[in-house]
């Protein structure tokens, strides 16, 4: 069965992206693309409802995590809140924790096949999603991940309120993204009334 999506991978002139392309075209998503210009991508968009971003982990992150910037600071909402996946082999813990402060929506760990690919594409798509903007980060809410987990018994983490948004929206393969509301806190974590 096709994934009615666009596959946009970055770094299309380096082996490993062309690896993903193929990947991304045996997990049957419906065309795939370069990464050139976020201009290009809008314009994918536009023929294209939904549109995922395939990296490969480099070990300089900063050129990726740029990228991913100029997606969500996009003004198309089919770009804004796009997909982004992350592809590692072997990743270690810092290289996770790397990958979620980037705001990648999936780190999926290589090699994958076709038919697990899919299923984490699919696991992107048809039910709500929420995320969050700070001032310095939007993406999905990973603090879990990068906080630790408390101890039964341990000490309680503080929390900490800063002023942020929280976007919820669902994005569907024909449909495209749809946003369902955002929500504005201020630095006490309260909920702004318009």
């Amino acid at each position: 069965m096709t994934i009615n999506a666009c596959a946009i991978i970055g770094g299309m002139d380096t082996p490993s992206a062309k690896q993903l392309d193929e990947l991304a075209r045996e997990a049957g998503f419906e065309l795939t693309r370069p990464f050139t210009t976020l201009a290009a991508a809008e314009r994918q968009s536009r023929f294209t409802h939904l549109c995922f971003f395939l990296f490969k982990y480099q070990p300089d992150l900063e050129p990726i995590a740029d990228r991913i910037g100029e997606l969500r600071a996009s003004r198309e909402s089919s770009i804004r809140y796009a997909p982004v996946v992350c592809f590692v082999e072997r990743p270690s813990r810092s290289e996770i924790i790397g990958c979620i402060r980037a705001g990648f929506d999936d780190i999926v760990t290589l090699p994958v096949g076709a038919a697990n690919l899919k299923r984490r594409v699919r696991a992107q798509t048809g039910h709500p999603v929420v995320y969050y903007e700070t001032g310095d980060y939007f993406g999905p809410d990973r603090r879990r991940h990068l906080m630790g987990r408390t101890q039964p018994g341990g000490p309680e983490r503080r929390k900490q309120s800063s002023a942020h948004k929280r976007y919820h929206f669902v994005r569907k393969e024909v449909a495209g993204i749809r946003v369902l509301n955002i929500e504005t806190y201020d630095s006490n974590g309260i909920l702004e009334t318009a």
